[in-house]
């Protein structure tokens, strides 16, 4: 089932990771430099994690949804499980993306002006998330 072995052309589907013209904006480079600076699947989707995608897509019903109990109870189960964490519902919070979590975060735990230690190099959004923290 591994699909690890199968590379594909992402520069056909505006990948930012593999655009000529970003990376030469960016940091100068030539094209069809290989880039090392962007965490992302170079790889296909896993077959099964695709056809989960596309039957929900095929529901044609795009409304907003809620939280149904069963999530919670699945992130704690396995939590549990995994790393023996005795974790309580409302402690958890639902985030839609790594980049606002990282501005939450932030703009949680920092007042306006505070530093905030980011080794390097590091993804770009940790130094936006404090910089952004007016």
């Amino acid at each position: 089932m591994s699909q690890f072995d199968t590379l594909f052309d992402r520069k056909a589907g505006n990948a930012r990771k593999w655009a000529d013209s970003v990376l030469a904006k960016k940091f100068g480079l030539t094209p069809n430099a290989i880039p090392m600076d962007l965490a992302d699947l170079d790889f296909p989707v896993a077959p099964p994690i695709h056809d989960a995608v596309m039957a929900r897509a095929a529901v044609s019903d795009y409304s907003y949804t809620y939280i149904p109990d069963a999530f919670n109870e699945t992130v704690i189960a396995w939590n549990a499980r995994r790393f023996g964490l005795e974790l309580e519902a409302d402690w958890l919070k639902l985030s839609y993306g790594t980049v606002p979590t990282l501005h939450y975060i932030v703009q949680t735990f920092t007042a306006v002006g505070e530093s905030v230690l980011i080794n390097t190099p590091a993804y770009d959004p940790f130094a936006e998330a404090v910089e952004h923290n007016l």
